[in-house]
């Protein structure tokens, strides 16, 4: 856990650079972010062995978590077993009750915890690393369950992936990788790069259903949505020309997202 937080501090630290103004700033993939002071946005709280909690600049929050899964997933336990983990994250605005966040991310870990159980129990699976979050840009009112009953279902199904593998996984599109490579697409691509109000436009498309989702590909001119990394199922292909697998929507996250999420990972 030490060495994870160390990894995590250290891939910090190599993405502060000068900008022309002198200013100290954080490499991104998609902008610099500047900082205020010259403090490290990171902030380690609780150390408790396989139980971490620390407190980041909000956009560095879902980068540095899954950094830190990754760091950790790099050693084995001492009976020599892959060492596996789960995340919560709460990105919530700076004022707002910590005591709250908290809680928050308390239960938002568990709903990965509870994602693994469930796969590995119905599909005899091995065990793996996954993540939940939740991004709150006004407060939080209810519980996080009740927060995902009434701002993420709709009559189509659920808005959300999350919670996601932290790895790639050939049968399975509710991944972290699946999840940034849309989120590129979405920044990146010729497509979506500089049209907010189009991805706007999509986001509340989304909300009812696939169908809706076709029609505004033909309304735009457009073949499909961003991909997801390809599985040995039908899966990505699903959800790129109609937005929807089952009554689960694949793009909502990423569009959530877009302006609360950035990665280290420089171009």
């Amino acid at each position: 856990g030490i060495q994870a937080l160390e990894a995590v501090t250290t891939q910090l630290v190599a993405a502060i650079h000068s900008n022309e103004h002198g200013k100290d700033t954080l490499k991104t993939r998609h902008g610099d972010i500047v900082l205020s002071d010259r403090y490290l946005p990171f902030r380690p709280l609780v150390y408790g062995g396989d139980d971490v909690t620390f407190v980041c600049d909000g956009r560095l929050g879902l980068d540095l978590a899954t950094a830190y899964l990754q760091a950790f997933e790099a050693h084995t336990a001492a009976d020599g077993q892959p060492l596996r983990a789960c995340a919560g994250i709460s990105i919530v605005k700076v004022h707002y009750p910590f005591a709250r966040a908290y809680e928050t991310s308390e239960a938002l870990c568990q709903k990965a915890k509870r994602f693994v159980r469930d796969i590995c129990s119905t599909e005899n699976a091995a065990s793996f690393s996954a993540l939940d979050w939740h991004i709150a840009a006004s407060g939080l009112v209810g519980t996080l369950s009740e927060i995902r009953q009434r701002e993420y279902t709709v009559d189509a199904g659920e808005l959300i992936m999350r919670p996601v593998r932290l790895r790639s996984h050939e049968s399975d599109w509710r991944t972290w990788p699946g999840f940034t490579q849309v989120v590129d697409q979405f920044k990146e691509s010729t497509d979506w790069k500089d049209r907010r109000n189009k991805i706007y436009a999509l986001r509340e498309v989304l909300r009812k259903g696939d169908i809706a989702v076709q029609e505004f590909l033909t309304t735009y001119g457009l073949k499909h949505l961003p991909t997801f990394p390809e599985t040995n199922s039908t899966e990505p292909k699903t959800l790129s020309a109609k937005g929807w697998f089952g009554e689960r929507c694949g793009y909502f996250d990423a569009i959530e997202a877009l302006d609360f999420y950035s990665s280290l990972t420089s171009t």
